[in-house]
């Protein structure tokens, strides 16, 4: 997988391997060494990862990840896609970057917690894969019409929980939610039966009990973390979302259309 797109194809692949993964570990700003956190995810079997603006190295880690993982996709995170404001915090912040920057470093997809302008979907998203943020039903379904693959919902809160647990009568449960928020083994497997595609969490919640007893951060660490929240994912969806379930193991293309999701 290269990090210039042509076509939808590569697209698809990067999706598939998605939601395949169930489990997306986000590199958010921590004193870990990030070699050695990316390093671990991989040797878990991750094929994508997202690495966010919000990090002080992502403009040197993602290209890095390009070139030693060029099977492994990077969803570049937390965009704020508005001209105006992008400008204002890149020269307050000097991680921050815009859409462009962050599509220049090679990234797969593009992710944040608010949502992305028409013109960005019409510029990217026969290539990128989509994720952007939404707090209510009808900003889904209207990021979805606009291109939108993934809806990410921070849970936790009584709106985020609210847009999970309670919207989907009303949208015939067609949401394809990507979660983030306290995402432990437990918490993940609720989510998903509340109809989750995806779950997430930075690496501060995936190695929390290992930093507050003092253990040494290593690759083989992160791999069995890693490895242990990708499979309560595939436990809770053998469960839940049996069909879907189906679908990833038998190594269909497009497994989310076995389920209920606008795919």
């Amino acid at each position: 997988m290269t990090a210039t797109k042509t076509n939808t194809t590569n697209k698809q692949q990067v999706k598939d391997n998605l939601v395949r993964q169930g489990y997306i570990p986000i590199y958010v700003h921590d004193d870990q060494d990030s070699e050695t956190l990316i390093e671990g995810a991989v040797e878990a079997g991750c094929m994508v990862l997202e690495y966010t603006c919000r990090r002080h190295d992502a403009r040197q880690m993602i290209p890095w990840i390009k070139k030693q993982f060029p099977h492994v996709a990077v969803l570049g995170a937390t965009m704020i896609d508005a001209p105006r404001t992008a400008v204002f915090l890149s020269k307050r912040h000097a991680n921050f970057m815009t859409v462009n920057e962050m599509v220049d470093l090679g990234v797969d997809g593009l992710v944040s917690f608010l949502r992305f302008r028409p013109q960005t979907f019409e510029r990217h998203g026969d290539q990128l894969v989509m994720i952007c943020g939404v707090s209510t039903p009808n900003e889904g379904i209207e990021q979805l019409e606009l291109g939108a693959d993934f809806l990410k919902v921070g849970v936790g809160s009584p709106a985020g929980d609210n847009m999970v647990t309670n919207c989907r009568v009303a949208t015939h449960f067609c949401l394809p939610f990507f979660v983030v928020g306290g995402m432990t083994a437990e918490r993940t497997a609720q989510l998903i039966e509340a109809g989750a595609v995806l779950t997430s969490a930075g690496f501060d919640l995936i190695l929390k009990e290992d930093t507050d007893a003092g253990t040494g951060i290593t690759t083989k660490l992160v791999s069995k973390r890693i490895r242990n929240l990708v499979a309560a994912v595939d436990d809770a969806r053998k469960q839940y979302q049996p069909q879907f379930h189906t679908a990833i193991h038998d190594g269909r293309n497009n497994p989310m259309s076995a389920g209920p999701w606008v795919s």
